[in-house]
């Protein structure tokens, strides 16, 4: 049976997908779909906030989505959820309030009118009926607008979050410079090895070990290879929290 996926944006289905199972993307910007099972696999889209996607298969860690133009990837699962995100809940909630202030609205004006006329039994039954649709619509209002009060709060924690991604990305941008910097210092210990390894002057003197320009390239080169291992690392792993994406 084919599953109906919901990234962020709530959008309704068909009624012939009504028995599906309807699941969210956590709040986030972007979902990377990926070629195979594997969070390292290649990225071969990027899904935004509110792109539905329909489950082929789901796999213990991963599961394999379609998107509405017919391209089929891997999602990590861990950014899927039962539940509507908070910013989903939010407008929903908003748009349920102003229905029930255009109920209360008519149901004030109805009521309105009758109590400008001479009532009969029949009709002060009526106005009764009127009075305690209009207190229950009151109640939905206010349990509604208290409702809204705790998404908002839940909506601006995840933006103090997004601006703590921002961040994220930035110190991802300057280890990239890092990186692209040794990248260049490596190439020129590379030239520098070779002009040394040329230079018969540089080479150690029979019996005494390596020279001490030798020693020293070699410290470099090792301190050098260190740092780059420790940025490729750390890339690694938050490019793995945050579903293939250097955030």
């Amino acid at each position: 049976m084919r599953e109906t996926v919901i990234i962020c944006l709530f959008l309704i289905m068909p009624l012939s997908l009504a028995a599906a199972e309807t699941v969210y993307v956590d709040d986030r910007l972007l979902v990377g779909m990926h070629q195979n099972e594997d969070i390292d696999s290649a990225i071969i889209k990027s899904i935004p906030s509110g792109t539905t996607l329909e489950v082929v298969q789901r796999g213990r860690a991963m599961s394999l989505v379609r998107d509405q133009d017919n391209i089929q990837g891997w999602v990590d699962n861990r950014y899927l959820s039962e539940e509507p995100p908070a910013q989903i809940a939010l407008d929903l909630a908003r748009e349920e309030i102003k229905k029930l202030e255009s109920e209360l609205e008519t149901t004030s004006t109805r009521l309105a009118d009758y109590e400008k006329y001479d009532l009969d039994n029949t009709n002060t039954e009526r106005v009764v009926a009127l009075n305690k649709e209009n207190e229950e619509l009151k109640k939905l209002l206010k349990s509604e607008r208290v409702r809204v009060g705790q998404l908002q709060s839940q909506t601006d924690e995840l933006r103090k979050n997004l601006n703590k991604n921002s961040k994220t990305a930035g110190l991802m941008k300057q280890i990239d410079e890092l990186t692209e910097k040794n990248k260049g210092l490596m190439e020129d210990i590379e030239e520098l090895n070779e002009t040394i390894v040329k230079n018969k002057s540089l080479r150690a003197e029979p019996g005494s070990g390596f020279s001490l320009q030798v020693l020293l390239l070699w410290i470099v080169l090792a301190l050098l290879l260190g740092t780059g291992l420790g940025l490729y690392l750390m890339d690694l792993i938050i490019r793995r929290r945050h579903g293939g994406f250097r955030v």
